[in-house]
Order: C-alpha cells, then structure tokens, then sequence
C-alpha cells in the first residue's frame, strides 16, 4: 500500500520473478483508474531484469520504471510511478515498449470484472464461487472486501481460466438487505457468457452491461 507522493522501499533476495501489483486510486475521488504491476528478476546467472506496466485507458497506469544496471550485485530498481518507462526487460537503459513476463499485463486473464456501483448502494462483499476445487487460484487475487465499490466508484477483479464463476454482495435497503449475484464463464473453447438476477424482494439487479462473447 502506497499513498500518494510516498516512497516503498522493497528487498529481493536472489531468486526466480518476482512482481508487485498495485491498484490505483485517484487520491481525490477514491475511484479505481487502473493497475500498476511491477516485475524483476534477479539471478546470478541472467542478471538482473525488470519492467512495468504501460498506460492502457481503463487498465493500466505506467510503472515509471527507471534506468537500471543489470550487473550490478545487490541491484537497484526504482520505479516513479504514473511517469514513462526508462528501461524494460531486456534494456537497462530504453524501453521498447514490451512486456516479457507474463504477470506484468495479467497474460492469463480470461475476464475482467468491472463492477461500478452506479446507484449509490450500500454494498458489502458476500462471497465469490467457481465451479470447480481451485478456489481463490481462479482469480488473480482473492475477492474480498477490498473489491467493494463506494458510491459511484468501480472496482475490477480479473478471473483467470475457469468454466464459471460469480461474485455475490449484500445491499443495505431501506427494506432490509437484500443480495445481488454476477455470474459469468469466460473459457478458451466456447463463447463467453455473463448474467445477474432480476429485481424482487429478495435481490437487486446487477445492472449487467453489453460485453464481448
């Protein structure tokens, strides 16, 4: 966790990839304006290696990562985020504008989930499901509470390959509380689907927008 203008100062000891992924919030609004993932390697075999994200609207912000040496034992990597990379994985001293490790740009994805609390509710985190024994390794990252959106504000979860997953919140209603569920499939073979349930006295729609199948 890092706020704004701060500085982390971080240790890796020699060992295989390593990597960071942080979510940015505008300091102002608290709303998510995308990811920033960082990446290195530090081998005495293959040096040293690092990268970052770049800007993709709606996805990610640059890591700023900044030139580095990759001979040099232990190594220095300083990342400047929300500026232009210096450097990346195979250069210590240019970007080309790639990534090379897979976790920087989430190459497994197989969905994002953005969810924008529109309507202002009052929401909390209920659980997540998959349809197999995996987990929270269907996900990036585990869902919980942290991806809760406040109002008027978005959160995104990224689900990796899975047959079909879903997400389900409590709604505070002047009513008492009530539930609504996200479902959705995203595998490599067949098309990608997505629902929510409708509006009753038991649950609140979603609101599930036009996606891609």
């Amino acid at each position: 966790h890092g706020n704004s203008g701060a500085s982390i100062l971080l240790h890796m000891f020699i060992g295989p990839s390593a990597g960071i992924w942080y979510r940015a919030i505008d300091a102002i609004s608290r709303d998510e304006i995308g990811f920033v993932n960082l990446s290195f390697r530090y081998s005495r075999i293959y040096g040293v290696s690092a990268e970052g994200t770049h800007n993709v609207e709606n996805r990610f912000i640059s890591s700023g990562l900044q030139k580095y040496s990759k001979s040099s034992h232990p190594p220095c990597i300083e990342y400047q985020i929300g500026k232009g990379n210096k450097a990346c994985w195979d250069s210590e001293d240019w970007d080309d504008g790639s990534t090379k490790c897979g976790q920087t740009e989430f190459y497994y994805a197989r969905a994002w989930v953005r969810i924008h609390n529109a309507m202002n509710l009052d929401l909390t985190f209920d659980r997540y499901w998959n349809d197999n024994s995996y987990g929270a390794a269907n996900w990036y990252w585990e869902p919980s509470s942290k991806d809760v959106p406040d109002h008027g504000n978005t959160r995104t979860v990224i689900l990796k390959d899975n047959n079909r997953a879903g997400l389900t919140f409590c709604v505070d209603c002047t009513d008492g509380i009530k539930f609504t569920n996200l479902s959705f499939t995203c595998p490599k073979l067949v098309s990608n689907s997505a629902e929510g349930c409708g509006n009753d006295d038991r649950f609140i729609s979603p609101g599930l927008q036009r996606y891609r199948d």
